[in-house]
């Protein structure tokens, strides 16, 4: 008896494994389109392949929501820091040089203005130097 339970609990496990795994692997390269929605689950699914902690992708969202309510093309009228995470544009070609991101993330177009890109280079610069950039 003891075996066929065994058995039964492995074979679903095994189960739910290749499910989720299957729908995971659509988006192993985070891309969810575009749509303030889509930010957030690039936020989540950048800062969950970099291996952090919940409190990270909360700061991660909260930033993002207060520098541009998650909206990719937004650009402040006065500092014309663009992107979700609003980058100085002087600033974006070095730190996208930089924060290349590795390859499980595929292919990044170079513009500030990618939701995508933005979120990469922006959760890269954050794993390895902090939030200061930000200062909240």
């Amino acid at each position: 008896m003891r075996k066929v339970i065994t058995t039964g609990v492995m074979a679903a496990c095994l189960t739910v494994a290749m499910w989720t795994g299957d729908a995971h692997a659509k988006n192993v390269e985070c891309r969810f389109g575009i749509g303030h929605r889509a930010v957030k689950r690039t936020i989540w699914c950048v800062s969950h392949k970099l291996n952090e902690p919940g409190s990270f992708r909360r700061t991660a969202l909260y930033v993002a929501g207060r520098e541009s309510g998650f909206y990719a093309r937004a650009v402040n009228s006065s500092s014309g820091t663009c992107g979700v995470f609003q980058h100085q544009p002087h600033l974006w070609p070095g730190r996208f040089a930089s924060y290349r991101a590795p390859k499980r993330f595929g292919r990044m177009a170079p513009s500030c203005f990618s939701g995508r890109t933005n979120v990469i280079v922006s959760l890269l610069m954050a794993k390895r130097g902090g939030w200061g950039p930000w200062a909240m």
